[in-house]
């Protein structure tokens, strides 16, 4: 089993914040701002992300943002 280290564990606290950041400031869409990145995990080789998250309030379905923040990621 994948066991994280402190590299991956460090390069996920960076992931997590900056893309708050980007969700918070740069993003126009307003939905965007009410989405919390709860956790990253990263692969060992460091090539992948996997970015969790969690909707604060139930106005906006989970299902529907994961599918708007997959198409607008670069």
């Amino acid at each position: 089993m994948y066991q994280e280290t402190e590299r991956t564990r460090r390069v996920g606290e960076v992931i997590k914040r900056e893309s708050a950041i980007i969700l918070l400031q740069e993003m126009d869409e307003p939905r965007f701002k009410m989405v919390s990145i709860s956790a990253v995990t990263i692969s060992r080789d460091l090539r992948n992300a996997t970015i969790f998250f969690t909707c604060i309030g139930a106005k906006y379905p989970a299902d529907e943002l994961q599918v708007e923040l997959n198409q607008a990621k670069r």
